[in-house]
C-alpha cells in the first residue's frame, strides 16, 4: 500500500506541511455559487491575474445550444417525477456489462461546457444531434470532449449534490492534465508552451471552487470523513500551485534529440493526475457506503462507476487503443533480431503473436492477448487493467518519459535499497518489510501504479484473474469433484461472485465483512482492507478458527468442499489457522491466490501446504507492476 492511500484509515488532522499549503482567497459566503458557477472552468486568456479574480464564467451564448439545454433539462425533470434511482439500484450496476457500463453519450445530468483551454477558442460544446455524444467533436473548435469542461445542473446546488459537484471539477482539473499530455503528442514546442500554461490556469481556478465547498455536514453522522475528503482536495491543491510554478519557468523546449519535451514539468503533471484519482475515488466510496448523500434529486444522477470513468472514451482520457499495439509492436521488434517493424502497422501485431507462441504466451499472462479479450466477456477489474496499463502506456512510453536520462536516472536511484530494518525481538519491522517487497521503480512510477491498483483493490478485491484463469480453475476443481467452495477472508465478495458464475456453490466468510451503510465507518468491526465498501456478494462473519465447527455436521461435504485463500493477509497467522482448521475438518483440496515469500500469508503457512499438499493447478494472476502472484490448486 502507497503512503498516501488512507482510503479507510481514521481521519487525522492536517499535519505542519499540510496546513502551509498555498490556498486561494476566501470569497464571500454569499457567492459561494453564483449563478453560473455549475462546473464550467473554461480556459481565460493567460493572465496571471485571473488567478485571484472570481469573474463569472461566460455561458454558452449561441441559441441552438441554449435551445437543446432546455430541452435536457426538461427530460431530465420528467425523469425526477417517475424514475428515481435508489443506491441498490446503483450497486447493483457495478456488475453491469462493460459494454453497459460504458457511456456512449453524455447523462442527462451532465452537459458540456468551454474550451478547457481558453474560451477565445470555443465559449461553448456546439453539435447538431439532442444527444451529446461522448466521441463527437465540437463544432465550434474541432476538439474533442476531452477538451470541454463539463458542467452540472444548475439545481445541483439548490438540493445540495455535493458529490456530484465535487466529481464534476475533479474530472475537470484530470483532463486539463490529459490535455496537456495529448497537446505534446501533436503540437510543435511553441504551442505546447502556450497550452501548459493555460490549462494550468483553469487546473487552479477548478481547484478554487473545490476549496470552496463545506464538507462538514459529514461530520454530523460520519466524524472525521470530511476532513480526509477535505485532505485530498489540499493535495490537489498543493500539486496544481507546484504544476503551474513549474509552467512559468518554462520558456522553451530543447529540440535536441532524445531531450524528453515535458522535462521539468512531468513529475507534477502525473502527481495531479494522481491526486484527482484519489479524490475520485474518496467521492464514489462515501457515495456507496452510502456517507455521502446520492445525487439523485432531480436528474437520477450517480458517480460513475471506474469502468464508467476510465474506460469512456474523453471522459477523462482519450482511451488510446493503438497506443498498446504499437507499444507491443515496439517492445517485440527491440528483442528481435529482425529488423524493427514500423509502430505504424498496427496489423502487424498479430502476424508476430500468431508466429511466435512464447510471445503470446507472454501477452496473454499480461491481460492484453486473452483469447475472448472482447470486453464483454471481461469483468470489472480484468477490464480496468487492460485500461489503466493503455493509458500507463501513453503517459509513460509514448510521451517520451521512458527513453528520458531522467528516468533511468531515477530508476537507479530506487535500485539502492536501504539495510533492513529489524525491531528488538529481531523481526523485520513493518515499514522496512513492505518497502524489501516494492518493485524498484521511479517515485513518479510508483505513484501512479499504486493509484492504479490500489484503490481498485479496496473497493473490488486484491486478486485480479482473467476469464481463463476462471475457467481453468473451476475445470480442475470438478476434474477433482470438488463443488463447493469454502472461502476465508473473502472482503468484499468480489472473487467469491466471479467464481459462482463459474458453476460452483461459494460461501464467502471474513472476520469483519463489508457492509456499506449496514456497518458504517462507526462500526465497532471495521474491515482494514476494504472499509465500508458495499459487498459483491454475500460474506458472512467468522474467524479462521471456527472452520471445524463449521464443517463438523458436514463431514459427507468435506470431500467436495476447497478452501478457498485469496491474498490472505501478511503478517499475520490468518492463512495458517484456516489452512490448519481445515485439514482438522478433513478438508483436501485447497486453492491459494497471492504471492509466495511476498506479501500474502507466512512462511508457516507455505510451509504447511508444499509440505502436506502437491500442486495440481498454477497459473499468473494479471499483474499491476507492483505484484507477483499465482492462483494455484493443491
Amino acid at each position: 500500500m502507497s503512503d498516501w492511500d488512507d482510503l479507510f484509515r481514521a481521519a487525522e488532522g492536517l499535519n505542519e506541511e499540510e496546513s502551509s499549503i498555498p490556498t486561494t482567497k476566501k470569497r464571500n459566503n454569499n457567492h459561494a455559487y453564483s449563478s453560473n458557477d455549475d462546473g464550467d472552468v473554461g480556459g481565460y486568456n493567460y493572465d496571471e491575474a485571473c488567478i485571484e479574480q472570481d469573474s463569472n464564467t461566460i455561458d454558452p451564448s449561441t441559441s441552438s445550444y441554449n435551445h437543446r439545454m432546455k430541452k435536457k433539462m426538461k427530460c431530465s425533470e420528467k425523469l425526477h417525477v417517475t424514475d428515481q434511482l435508489p443506491l441498490e439500484k446503483i450497486l447493483n450496476s457495478r456488475m453491469d456489462t462493460i459494454e453497459k457500463q460504458i457511456w456512449k453519450s453524455l447523462p442527462l445530468w451532465l452537459f458540456p461546457g468551454s474550451s478547457l483551454r481558453t474560451k477565445k477558442i470555443c465559449q461553448g460544446w456546439v453539435h447538431d444531434t439532442s444527444t451529446t455524444n461522448i466521441d463527437e467533436k465540437c463544432q465550434t473548435c474541432g476538439w474533442s470532449m476531452l477538451h470541454h469542461s463539463l458542467r452540472y445542473p444548475s439545481t445541483a446546488k439548490l438540493f445540495g449534490q455535493t458529490s456530484l459537484i465535487l466529481f464534476v471539477l475533479v474530472r475537470n482539473i484530470r483532463c486539463c492534465c490529459s490535455c496537456i499530455l495529448e497537446q505534446n503528442h501533436v503540437q510543435n514546442n511553441h504551442d505546447t508552451i502556450i497550452c501548459i500554461k493555460e490549462y494550468s490556469i483553469t487546473a487552479l481556478r477548478a481547484v478554487k471552487k473545490l476549496l470552496r465547498i463545506d464538507l462538514q455536514f459529514l461530520t454530523k453522522f460520519h466524524p472525521g470523513e470530511a476532513e480526509i475528503l477535505q485532505q485530498k482536495l489540499q493535495n490537489i491543491n498543493k500539486s496544481i500551485h507546484s504544476l503551474y510554478q513549474k509552467s512559468k519557468a518554462i520558456v522553451k523546449f530543447s529540440t535536441v534529440k532524445n531531450t524528453f519535451p515535458l522535462q521539468g514539468i512531468f513529475e507534477e503533471l502525473v502527481q495531479v493526475m494522481v491526486d484527482c484519482d484519489v479524490a475520485y475515488f474518496r467521492i464514489y466510496y462515501l457515495q456507496n457506503a452510502d456517507i455521502m448523500t446520492l445525487p439523485i434529486a432531480t436528474y437520477n444522477s450517480f458517480i460513475p462507476h471506474p469502468v464508467t470513468y476510465f474506460g469512456t472514451v474523453n471522459l477523462t482520457w482519450s482511451v488510446d487503443k493503438n497506443c498498446l499495439t504499437e507499444f507491443l509492436i515496439h517492445v517485440k521488434s527491440s528483442f528481435s533480431s529482425s529488423p524493427s517493424q514500423s509502430s505504424s502497422d498496427i496489423s502487424a501485431v498479430e502476424k508476430m503473436v500468431n508466429d511466435d507462441k512464447p510471445w503470446s504466451e507472454i501477452m496473454t499472462q499480461l491481460g492484453v492477448m486473452e483469447e475472448d479479450e472482447q470486453s464483454d466477456s471481461m469483468d470489472p477489474m480484468s477490464f480496468l487493467h487492460k485500461n489503466r496499463m493503455m493509458e500507463t502506456i501513453c503517459i509513460f512510453w509514448k510521451s517520451g518519459w521512458m527513453d528520458s536520462c531522467e528516468s533511468w536516472r531515477q530508476l537507479l536511484q530506487t535500485i539502492r535499497r536501504p539495510c533492513d530494518q529489524y525491531d528488538e525481538s529481531g523481526k523485520l519491522s513493518e515499514e522496512a518489510f513492505y518497502e524489501k517487497h516494492q518493485t524498484p521503480a521511479p517515485k513518479v512510477l510508483q505513484n501512479w501504479r499504486d493509484s492504479c491498483r490500489d484503490l481498485l483493490c479496496n473497493l473490488y478485491a486484491y486478486a485480479t484473474l482473467s476469464k481463463t484463469s476462471y475457467r481453468e480453475v473451476a475445470s480442475c476443481l470438478k476434474n477433482l469433484n470438488v463443488s463447493n467452495i469454502l472461502e476465508m477472508g473473502a472482503g468484499t465478495g468480489y472473487v467469491a461472485r466471479q467464481i459462482e458464475t463459474m458453476g460452483l456453490d461459494v460461501s464467502a466468510f471474513d472476520i469483519a465483512p463489508t457492509g456499506g451503510s449496514q456497518s458504517g465507518p462507526c462500526s465497532e468491526v471495521l474491515n482494514e482492507y476494504h472499509g465500508s465498501s458495499p459487498p459483491f456478494y454475500k460474506v458472512q462473519q467468522l474467524d479462521c478458527g471456527r472452520i471445524t465447527s463449521l464443517l463438523r455436521n458436514t463431514r459427507g461435504e468435506v470431500e467436495k468442499t476447497a478452501l478457498l485463500l485469496c491474498y490472505p493477509p501478511p503478517l499475520s497467522s490468518m492463512a495458517e489457522e484456516a489452512l490448519k482448521s481445515f485439514i482438522e475438518s478433513g478438508g483436501e483440496v485447497v486453492i491459494h491466490i497471492g504471492e509466495f515469500k511476498g506479501l500474502t500469508g507466512s512462511k508457516i503457512f507455505e510451509t504447511m501446504i508444499s509440505k502436506q499438499f502437491r500442486i495440481e493447478y498454477r497459473s499468473q494472476c494479471l499483474h499491476w507492476g507492483t505484484d507477483a502472484a499465482d492462483v494455484t490448486v493443491w
